[in-house]
């Protein structure tokens, strides 16, 4: 299903010069990260969005496809300039909680493409940038129903007196 767009921000995509370029607004969340939530933006400078900074992070997101016939991966490069960051991701033991939505400058307040809940997968650190895969969470693989039911824990379910 595609994503909706307002019509201003079709027309700035569409352009041949535009004014301004939408900007990506990213958070990483997880219980490990000490100080709270990471929140980072593509901006040159840093943006505030309904009254929380994002600081100027320089990355690259490539958006999953939306063909409908496989699970949505996209794909984020996020530059290695920061010490910081990287003994960050590298002390979280399981995959961060990630959002990540984009908005015009101008008005920052105002999404353009809303923010999706996602998590970061198969994180990569090199020299120069930090590589993963952001997707959803596998729950089309998880045992449903969670419990199973047998003589030995629920002994009602099989009593024939």
């Amino acid at each position: 299903m595609p994503r909706p767009l307002t019509a201003a921000s079709l027309a700035a995509m569409m352009a041949q010069s535009a004014a301004e370029a939408p900007v990506a607004l990213m958070t990483i969340d997880h219980e490990d990260i000490t100080g709270g939530t990471i929140r980072v933006t593509n901006n040159k400078n840093p943006l505030v969005h309904n009254g929380k900074t994002y600081l100027h992070f320089p990355f690259d997101l490539q958006l999953a496809q939306q063909d409908g016939q496989s699970p949505p991966q996209a794909k984020l490069a996020l530059s290695n300039v920061d010490r910081k960051l990287v003994e960050t991701i590298r002390s979280i033991q399981s995959p961060p909680a990630m959002t990540i939505g984009v908005v015009l400058a101008s008005a920052p307040d105002d999404w353009v493409l809303r923010p999706e809940p996602f998590i970061l997968q198969n994180v990569d650190v090199a020299l120069t940038q930090i590589t993963g895969t952001i997707g959803y969470e596998n729950v089309l693989n998880e045992a449903y129903p969670s419990a199973l039911m047998s003589p030995g824990n629920t002994p009602g379910l099989f009593n024939r007196t």
